[in-house]
């Protein structure tokens, strides 16, 4: 009964934020972002992020405390091991929330595009791939470490961290995957050109990487 009260809650959070108040616009309709953790769900959809206790269903907290139109939230957001609760904003801004009480942290609003999905986050720093072609790489203060990683084209996967290297592999719809240095930002290596745009983030197993591409593909990279 518990997990049908919060699944029918967040139903009615998306149902609400797509049909909205009168004169209230919505840009987009699509693709809520849920991340749950420490009994807390975290709910990304249109102009708000909504904090639902996951026992009973409740409303802890929305941010911001009323929709702002000029804002829209679908990634998942991401809980930091510092604490931090991580918004990726589908109009180009990282927000980093004091996931207690919403209270704002920090926010890097310098990104040219929009941020598709939710960063990769490590003890090295926040990742985050963006539509401008860009990977860019901040502390957990928000401070960019080091100039963004431009590719050839938008950058929608999340990257993955490299278990082998001290490094992020960023696939790009550009058709390649790069490994990337998380202390530097320089490039290590590159694929050659896989075929087609690479949208989804790899994965690796056992020293090989398995990408996908919009050739039909399914490719296993010998890292």
């Amino acid at each position: 009964m518990k997990k049908q009260r919060l699944i029918l809650f967040i139903t009615l959070i998306i149902l609400l934020s797509v049909s909205a108040c009168s004169g209230r616009r919505v840009s987009a309709s699509g693709w809520p972002g849920l991340t749950i953790a420490d009994g807390t769900a975290y709910l990304a959809f249109g102009p708000q992020v909504f904090a639902v206790n996951a026992s009973n269903g409740s409303l802890m907290w929305t941010y911001p405390d009323e929709p702002d139109n000029n804002l829209n939230y679908y990634a998942p957001p991401i809980l930091t091991d510092d604490n931090q609760l991580i918004l990726s904003s589908y109009n180009g801004g990282l927000y980093s929330l004091n996931p207690a009480n919403q209270n704002l942290n920090w926010s890097y609003e310098e990104a040219g595009g929009r941020f598709i999905s939710s960063p990769l986050v490590t003890s090295a720093g926040i990742f985050a791939p963006s539509t401008d072609n860009k990977l860019y790489a901040l502390d957990l203060n928000g401070n960019l470490l080091w100039e963004p990683f431009e590719t050839g084209e938008p950058i929608w996967a999340k990257p993955i961290a490299g278990d082998d290297c001290e490094c992020v592999y960023i696939a790009s719809m550009d058709h390649y995957v790069y490994a990337v240095s998380t202390a530097t930002g320089e490039e290590l290596w590159k694929t050659e050109d896989l075929g087609g745009p690479i949208v989804n983030s790899p994965a690796v197993d056992n020293g090989v990487m398995f990408v996908s591409t919009f050739a039909n593909e399914v490719l296993a990279i010998d890292l």
